[in-house]
């Protein structure tokens, strides 16, 4: 029989002091909630079996609380707090214990993990199934986990935070010529993890919003004057000088037929030399 023979607090530690069979002691710095689980107060006698989980328990005590801690406050799945513990040099065998023990009080658990962090993503971040897709598979989800929270989103609810994305990015795009304002769009929400046919469709339907035909004019001229300047052109294109433009112009999103009717149309010759 081993018996308790001491327990001492330090700080948020006990020691804990057994007498073995052969009268020897051993001595062991543990948590409390080691203490509380193995139920040890002076005198208590433990069984051999007991003994020796708890020596297994206490083995990995240091290394657990640590790793417990940090997954309370930084959420993880198995193979993230495997490379936690890796980077930590703790053992392999141990990494195994922690984890499992981590897995049996539900501190560690990829479903619950996935749920909650499509959650997050989706409907505060608006990300969408691609990056959220992506992201759960960097953190070593299995397939079937990430599918099961993945179909939580709805495809009325994707649309919807598609909305809520292109809305909050219309704004900064207003300046933009329509073909570079809409390119910068598709490529905003598919960053974002939307699917990229779907993002330009969502886009084209929305052209009316980034501005009219008659803003798009203004600014097209605005430019075409600035890069007239820039080239030191003050009269009529020669056939070199219209290439320049016309690359420098599409360069800037606008469309080959919007440049060819501006130039053609002659209607900013004379700003061009101002």
């Amino acid at each position: 029989m081993i018996t308790v023979q001491n327990l001492k607090k330090s700080n948020n530690r006990y020691t804990v002091t057994f007498q073995l069979n052969d009268s020897s002691a051993a001595v062991f710095l543990v948590s409390e909630d080691l203490v509380v689980e193995y139920r040890l107060i002076p005198g208590k006698i433990l069984e051999d079996f007991a003994f020796q989980s708890f020596k297994k328990a206490a083995d990995i005590d240091e290394y657990f609380h640590k790793a417990m801690n940090y997954a309370v406050r930084y959420p993880q799945t198995e193979a993230t707090m495997k490379k936690y513990l890796e980077n930590r040099m703790v053992p392999d065998d141990k990494i195994i214990s922690i984890i499992a023990k981590l897995k049996q009080i539900g501190i560690i658990d990829d479903e619950v993990f996935t749920i909650n962090y499509v959650e997050n993503h989706f409907r505060f971040h608006h990300e969408g199934k691609i990056k959220i897709r992506f992201d759960l598979r960097g953190k070593g989800v299995c397939e079937t986990i990430i599918e099961k929270g993945i179909n939580t989103i709805g495809n009325q609810a994707e649309t919807t935070a598609m909305e809520i994305l292109f809305d909050r990015k219309l704004s900064s795009l207003k300046s933009k010529p329509l073909r570079k304002g809409m390119l910068l769009m598709t490529h905003y929400l598919v960053g974002k993890g939307y699917d990229r046919s779907i993002s330009e469709a969502f886009v084209m339907a929305k052209a009316n919003q980034f501005h009219n035909s008659i803003e798009e004019i203004d600014l097209i001229r605005k430019d075409y004057v600035k890069i007239c300047k820039h080239l030191g052109i003050t009269k009529a294109l020669d056939h070199s000088q219209k290439e320049k433009v016309i690359k420098s112009l599409m360069a800037k999103g606008y469309s080959y037929f919007t440049i060819k009717n501006l130039i053609e149309s002659g209607s900013s010759d004379d700003e061009s030399t101002v």
